[in-house]
Parts: structure tokens; C-alpha cells; sequence
């Protein structure tokens, strides 16, 4: 065992025998010393093999489909976050990830397990399509995707689609699409991975993975994650568990199998922050604050099922078939109850129960300089039961064409279409085109235009009580026209990307605060008036010699929407200075610097625990502010 894992089993082993029950520390320990005792470092690409044991062995694995879980072959890079870069990313879940792409701005809550506020150059989750492997995972009552939820070790790459083409790829996704491509081990020797976290607060997390080839055509990987915290103040606790497990078999070259399984169960407090009614100077002091709420909590349990296949049933081996059946069920049980030290006198039981199902076919053609991909999605989705909103269930069915064609190497257009239907509701159709011109090897100019829609959820269209309020006025959906161009320079040392961006919505569903709480802010659901989004988002990387430095920046401008146009920071920026570089004979990967964050003043908002919902808070505004870390990563 090497000084790296030992130091490792012995954290993880100290941390088990003083916080978990005997269960859980039974099945910790066992993962903890399966993966110790057989561990090894997998490389970063998108099929892990020890090379020198088949050379050795003789023993030769067929090879996975690459790309198989991609939403689209063609990416740019600057809309790719490989496991390579995450490796070295400072980050404690998904979104931390997704921060490091232009455009993204997350509200964060400032306690572990406590839901996102992301958005996308303005647009926000209810307008983000999240998906595993093409599969969405917005859950259909909220029209959102907890990011706490997916483990990040399992990840291979992420690709964010955030301009005109976002549309294309996921059910209410005019705002933008992150796609989580998930890992295809080839391990002819066993492969683990272990990461453990340990911070203030009893904070802790971990993650253990093992991977093995059964036979050189079936490896099976599996994966536990256990993050947790002790709460800095009252009703502040969080508890998760996470359980996977990916089976591949590879029938051939051209024909590969898999199933997959996630299991979530968590009970996260939800005490809404500390009540203004707390005096400024104590306010961060443990023990003496006033919390909006002592007594509310969720309890989340979810699986998500997958069963699939990648084939090559035409003569061009990037000619790629994936076909997918997918099913989940989200039970989110929210309590406000009477606890032995407090009282609020509120007794609320809420049980909402989401299940979806259905099926996903998805083929690529290359034909002569046409870029050719058909996607067709056919599902179930619904709200099985709700105290809110009772049993609403819709069938969808949707069909999207893209082709790419290059006219030239310096001239290559694109146009896409997107089909839906829902229930009886008329055929929709949103659609959008692109042109690329590349002037110079080292630099290029795009610009493109699109047209789409986004569904209301079964919030937005049912739910209608003390807590959340309806004044709309039928079905109802949101329109999104969108205008955007840009350039990006890549030369050898240095790249740039800058875009802007100008979106006009109509007939948009915003949420407002009617100025009363229950005990958390009420909302209300209206229909706003038309407004616009414009913007400037960009992303700076360069190197000279060991020296790299990164960095993305935001300006955001929001029309009269009927809510504040200062609802978000005008100006945003991230980036950092370091050392990086390889040394002791490439035995030692060290990046080394310094990173810092600046916000601009906006108005902030509240969240209703109880509706999952974020609304703008009229009274409260965010000063500017600025952040600065120093980071040491090593390999």
C-alpha cells in the first residue's frame, strides 16, 4: 500500500469508527480496504486499460464505442470539461463544475447539501436540461435537477451547450444542456478510486469506487458516495448516501451493452437562514442567532435505471447507433414537525412522488460533407402523487435533426430542428441554424440564431395554495428568441473565447414575493411582461512556460420583467495565476497559485424550502464582493 493510500485508509478509518452507525461503518470499512488493497491510478481517457498487463497476458478487452453517452459529437472544446481538467479543479459537488464554464452563475446557499441557484447567462434551472448520458434528470414537479445528487467521481466528461443549439438536446432546455457522460473502465486488473474530504463543522466525504473486468468483453464498476455535515447552527445537518453500479459488455466492436443503476437517499435540515430579526452583530455567532425555521427537513430517495446499447450497424464506423431505456422514481418528504426544544406551531407532512419513463433512439451520419444526428425520445412523465398538485401525469414525444455541413475547411454551417408533443397539446416546433468562419488557422467567428419554447412544469400549472399562489392565466409557455455571435483565438500558448448574447422572452413565468412568509417567503406565480437578456460572457486561458493562468468573466444586463433588473450581478469574474508543471521525472503533477472571484452589487433572493423555489427579495441587496484562495493541488 503506498504512503498516498495509507494516509488516505487512515482518515477515512478514523472518521468511520467516531460519526457512522455500525452498518455504515461495516460497509465503509469494507470498500475502504477492497479498493487499498488493490489499488491503482486510472488514466484519464475514456477507456481505462493497463496496457502492460495485456501485452503481458495476451489478454486483449474489446474495445467500448467511444462517445457513446455524448449528446453530440461535434463540441467545441471551450464547452468540454474533461475528467483530466476535473482532476484538477477544486470542487465539493457538481456545481463547483459547472462554475468553471463562461456564462454560469451559481447561488449557493453557504451550506453543504443545501440546493443550487444555477443559471445561465440569465436563464434559470427551470430552463437548464440535466442529463446523464443523454438521459434527462430534471424532475417533472419542479422542472429542476438537484446537482447534490450526482456523484462527481463517476463523471468522464461534462459538456455544457449554452447558446442556440441548447434547445436541441433536452425537454425545456432553451436556456442550456449539461450532459454527464459517465466512465467505460477497461480494467484488466482491478482499478479504485478513493477520495475523501474533511472540513470544519464535522463536515466529511467520501467516495470509493472499484472497477474490474470479469471477463475481456464485461467489466463491472461500482461506486459508493457519503457526504455529510454537523451544522454550523440549529437544523442544519445534512446525511446522503449514494449507491452505483455500471455493467458493460461488450458483444464486439460494434455492439456494446450496458446497465446502469443510482441510488440516492439524504435528510438535509432546511432552516431558511438566519431571521433578519437577529441583531447584525450576532448574526454568525452559533448559538445566539434566530433561524427562520428550527423544526423542517427533506428526506430525498431516488433511482435512476438505465438500460442501453451503442452499435455501429453501418459501413462508417463513426456511423454510431445509441439506444436507451431509462426509469426514475423521486420521493422528496418534506416535514415541518414539532420539535422537543422549539415550536412554531406549523405541522406540515408532504410526501411528492415524480416518476419517469421512456425511451431514447439516437443515430449519427456522416454523408459526404454533412454532420448528420436524428434524435427520437418518446416518455412517460408525471407526478404520481402529490398533496399539492394530486396525480398529473403527461406522455411527450420529441424529434430533433441537426445537420452540420462544412462547405469548406474555413466555412461550415449548421441548422436543427426540435418536434414536441405533449398530451393533446398541438405539435411545437423550435428551430435554429449557425455559421462558422474560420478567416485564419489560429481564429474563428461564429454567429447563429434560434427560436424555441419551455414547457411550464406542474408547479407552474397546478400547484395553487397557501405557499404557492397562481396568477396567470391558462396553459401557459414561455418563448425564447435568441441572437448570438463571438470569436475564439487558439494559438499555441494562449486561447480566448468571448460571445454575446441577446434573448428576448415572451409571455415569461416569473416568480414574485407577495412580501409574506409561512414561515418561509410565499411565492407567486404570474405572468410577466416580455423583457430581454443581453450579455457578454468570455474565458482566457494561457501558459508561458511552467506559468498558466485562467480565467471567465459576465456582463449581464436584464430588461423589465416585471421583477428587479438587478436581480443578478451586472459584473462577474473568476480566474487565477500558478505554477504548473511536471516534475520528478513525471512522477509529480503540481499546480500551485493563487484564484479569486468578484461579484458586483444585485438584489438578492430568498428561498422557499418547501417548493424548492428561489424568488426575488425586494428589501435585501448583495453588496459587491471579492474572494481569494491560495491552491495547492498535487498528483
Amino acid at each position: 500500500m503506498t504512503s498516498r493510500v495509507k494516509k488516505i485508509f487512515d482518515l477515512a478509518f478514523h472518521n468511520v469508527l467516531n460519526s457512522y452507525s455500525f452498518p455504515a461503518k461495516l460497509l465503509l470499512l469494507f470498500i475502504i480496504i477492497v479498493s487499498s488493497c488493490f489499488a491503482q491510478v486510472p488514466q484519464d481517457s475514456l477507456s481505462v486499460q493497463d496496457t502492460t498487463t495485456v501485452q503481458d497476458s495476451g489478454y486483449v478487452p474489446i474495445p467500448t464505442i467511444p462517445f457513446a453517452g455524448s449528446v453530440d459529437r461535434i463540441i467545441h472544446e471551450q464547452y468540454v470539461l474533461p475528467d483530466s481538467i476535473i482532476a484538477f479543479t477544486d470542487y465539493k459537488y457538481l456545481g463547483d463544475l459547472l462554475s468553471t464554464f463562461p456564462g454560469v452563475y451559481m447561488r449557493d446557499l453557504g451550506s453543504p447539501g443545501q440546493l443550487h441557484g444555477l443559471t445561465i447567462n440569465g436563464v434559470d434551472a427551470r430552463s437548464v436540461a440535466i442529463m446523464s448520458d443523454g438521459i434527462l434528470l430534471n424532475d417533472p414537479l419542479t422542472g429542476i435537477f438537484d446537482l447534490n445528487l450526482y456523484p462527481t467521481e463517476q463523471i468522464e466528461r461534462i459538456e455544457m451547450i449554452p447558446g442556440t443549439r441548447a434547445f436541441l438536446y433536452g425537454l425545456n432546455s432553451t436556456g442550456g444542456a449539461v450532459n454527464l457522460v459517465t466512465k467505460n473502465y477497461q480494467a484488466v486488473a482491478p482499478i479504485s478510486r478513493i477520495r475523501y474530504d474533511q472540513s470544519a463543522y464535522d463536515y466529511s466525504y467520501f467516495d470509493g469506487l472499484v472497477s474490474q473486468d470479469v471477463r475481456r468483453d464485461l467489466n463491472v464498476t461500482l461506486g459508493l458516495q457519503h457526504p455529510g455535515f454537523g451544522g454550523r447552527f440549529r437544523n442544519n445537518t445534512y446525511d446522503a448516501w449514494n449507491i452505483r453500479s455500471k455493467i458493460r459488455y461488450n458483444v464486439s466492436e460494434n455492439l456494446n451493452l450496458f446497465a446502469s443503476w443510482m441510488y440516492n437517499q439524504t435528510r438535509l435540515s432546511l432552516n431558511g437562514g438566519v431571521d433578519t430579526a437577529t441583531a447584525p452583530a450576532i448574526r454568525f455567532e452559533e448559538y445566539s442567532v434566530t433561524l427562520r425555521n428550527d423544526d423542517a427537513y427533506e428526506k430525498i430517495t431516488r433511482h435512476d435505471l438505465q438500460l442501453g446499447m451503442a452499435a455501429k450497424l453501418f459501413p462508417d464506423s463513426q456511423d454510431v447507433t445509441t439506444f436507451t431505456l431509462f426509469h426514475t422514481t423521486h420521493l422528496r418528504e418534506y416535514r415541518d414537525e414539532e420539535q422537543l426544544f422549539s415550536t412554531n406551531m406549523i405541522f406540515i407532512q408532504q410526501d411528492h412522488w415524480s416518476q419517469w419513463y421512456g425511451a431514447r433512439l439516437m443515430q449519427h451520419v456522416s454523408l459526404l460533407k454533412n454532420e448528420l444526428d436524428f434524435t427520437g425520445e418518446v416518455q412517460s412523465r408525471g407526478v404520481i402523487a402529490s398533496p399539492t398538485i394530486g396525480q398529473q401525469i403527461d406522455d411527450m414525444f420529441s424529434f430533433t435533426a441537426k445537420d452540420e455541413l462544412a462547405l469548406f475547411p474555413e466555412l461550415s454551417l449548421a441548422g436543427y430542428i426540435r418536434l414536441d408533443k405533449y398530451n393533446k397539446e398541438p405539435f411545437r416546433n423550435s428551430y435554429g441554424a449557425d455559421v462558422t468562419i474560420a478567416p485564419v488557422p489560429w481564429g474563428r467567428v461564429f454567429a447563429g440564431y434560434s427560436n424555441s419554447d419551455r414547457w411550464l412544469t406542474f408547479l407552474e400549472r397546478y400547484w395553487n395554495d397557501t405557499i404557492v399562489m397562481q396568477y396567470r392565466q391558462g396553459f401557459g409557455m414561455e418563448h425564447h428568441q435568441l441572437i448570438e455571435t463571438g470569436i475564439s483565438i487558439q494559438m499555441e500558448n494562449i486561447e480566448l473565447w468571448l460571445t454575446y448574447f441577446n434573448r428576448m422572452i415572451t409571455d415569461p413565468i416569473i416568480y414574485t414575493q407577495p412580501n409574506f412568509y409561512n414561515p418561509f417567503p410565499v411565492v407567486q406565480v404570474e405572468d410577466g411582461k416580455d423583457y430581454t437578456i443581453q450579455g457578454i460572457n468570455g474565458k482566457l486561458t494561457g501558459r508561458i512556460g511552467v506559468l498558466y493562468t485562467e480565467g471567465n468573466f459576465q456582463y449581464l444586463k436584464l430588461g423589465d420583467a416585471g421583477v428587479s433588473e438587478s436581480l443578478f450581478p451586472a459584473w462577474s469574474a473568476s480566474g487565477g495565476i500558478y505554477f504548473w508543471d511536471t516534475l520528478f521525472n513525471a512522477h509529480l503533477d503540481l499546480k500551485v497559485g493563487f484564484r479569486g472571484r468578484i461579484i458586483s452589487s444585485h438584489d438578492g433572493v430568498e428561498y422557499n424550502p418547501q417548493a424548492q423555489m428561489y424568488v426575488p427579495a425586494y428589501f435585501w441587496n448583495v453588496n459587491s464582493v471579492g474572494v481569494g484562495d491560495f491552491v495547492l493541488q498535487a498528483r
